[in-house]
C-alpha cells in the first residue's frame, strides 16, 4: 500500500465550503467592514446602520479613521446574538 504521507483532517476541522463559519475566539485578525458584511451575509449599509444604532459587532478605529473588527469579537458577538 502506497500512502501520500498527509495526515488526514479529522471530521471536526473539515468545513462545508458553502457553510460560513464563525471566526475561532482567539483570532484577533483584524477584519474589515466587507468581510465581516460578507460573513454575516449583509450589506455593508446595513453594518453602518448596525453600528449608528449601537447594535453592530464591537469594532476599533485605526488612526487612518477607518473600522476594523477582531475576528474574537465578532465570534463572541455572534455567540450572544445565537444564545438571545
Amino acid at each position: 500500500m502506497i500512502t501520500s504521507g498527509k495526515t488526514p483532517t479529522p471530521a471536526h476541522e473539515q468545513h462545508d465550503a458553502t457553510t460560513p463559519q464563525a471566526p475561532v475566539a482567539t483570532d484577533d485578525r483584524l477584519l474589515t467592514a466587507a468581510e465581516v458584511a460578507e460573513h454575516l451575509r449583509i450589506t455593508t449599509k446595513t453594518l453602518a446602520n448596525w453600528s449608528s444604532a449601537g447594535i453592530a459587532p464591537p469594532s476599533i478605529r485605526l488612526p487612518s479613521r477607518s473600522r476594523r473588527y477582531r475576528a474574537s469579537d465578532l465570534a463572541t458577538w455572534l455567540s450572544t446574538a445565537e444564545a438571545a
